[in-house]
């Protein structure tokens, strides 16, 4: 990766902003790589080198570093932590994944609370109604396993520690978090679970890479989800207007058949309005210029 100082930054602060000392060990695969999109992972992979960004957008990289380093120094400082535990585990198909946990509360009785530390905006929260990120579940489940599997000890709970970087305190809403750091509790998975999830995504790692490599076949495509879709709705129209009929714009193209279908026939209709590509517009997966899926979509727009 290559960066560039567009805006004239002392050379201490682009150090302190391009410094990068993660390291996933000897593994192939790490969780958090094993739960992003394929694609976007092997075309990193392909165009490591290529990559040009400039050192300004590292800034929510480190202020989440940032907030690591303080809470592994408090963590340090207890008898019942474990800060920032790197574990290994050998997968059937000869991958071998890692996964660093950020903190490890060791419980009266024995057991483990498993502790992921994260920073996101307010909106990210309120937009997913208050609730988890489906993958944030997807990741920090495989470290519960992990701990479970490598230490032979038991994982009691799981939480999420969110800090909130663009609180405010004067915000009268009722779904607006009442405070800049709050908790959450991730549904812990049972352990066939853990390992059927961890089975999936290595397979669909492994396959892209053969079929991409050996075969010349195309990455598989990205979904909404990992391109960050926001906006997409399926509007329901009468023919002869120009907007969607009142109660009319639809989350789902089965609402939205739903609700035709309730409607007299002949006279309505279903518009589809594709949302944006978060990611891939503002290319925070960093490789959307050599995109084959993300070029289709422009495409299709113009």
């Amino acid at each position: 990766m290559k960066y560039t100082n567009q805006h004239n930054l002392p050379p201490v602060v682009v150090d302190a902003l391009t410094l990068d000392d993660y390291d996933k060990g000897d593994s192939d695969l790490s969780i958090s790589e094993m739960n992003d999109s394929v694609q976007i992972r092997l075309l990193k992979n392909q165009h490591e080198n290529d990559i040009v960004r400039d050192v300004t957008e590292n800034s929510p990289i480190f202020q989440g570093n940032a907030i690591h380093a303080a809470l592994e120094k408090a963590a340090n400082l207890r008898d019942d932590c474990i800060s920032e535990e790197r574990l290994f585990v050998h997968h059937s198909s000869g991958l071998k994944y890692s996964g660093a946990i950020d903190l490890q509360i060791i419980n009266p009785d024995g057991t483990i609370t498993v502790i992921d530390f994260k920073q996101t905006s307010v909106w990210t929260l309120i937009l997913n109604g208050g609730k988890i990120k489906k993958e944030w579940v997807e990741q920090v489940n495989p470290y519960g396993y992990m701990v479970e599997t490598c230490k032979g000890v038991t994982v009691s709970n799981i939480q999420i520690v969110v800090f909130l970087r663009d609180w405010k305190s004067n915000k009268d809403d009722a779904n607006y978090p009442d405070s800049p750091v709050i908790v959450l509790d991730v549904p812990k998975w049972s352990r066939s679970k853990c390992e059927a999830h961890i089975d999936s995504r290595i397979k669909a790692f492994q396959d892209a890479k053969f079929r991409h490599i050996s075969m010349g076949e195309g990455l598989p495509e990205c979904s909404n989800e990992e391109r960050w879709v926001r906006g997409e709705k399926w509007a329901v129209m009468k023919k002869g207007r120009k907007s969607a009929i009142r109660g009319g714009l639809k989350d789902t193209e089965q609402e939205a058949i739903d609700l035709v279908e309730t409607l007299d026939k002949g006279y309505y209709y279903i518009e589809h309005r594709p949302g944006r590509n978060i990611r891939c517009e503002g290319n925070y997966c960093q490789v959307s210029q050599w995109c084959d899926q993300y070029a289709e979509i422009i495409g299709g727009r113009s």
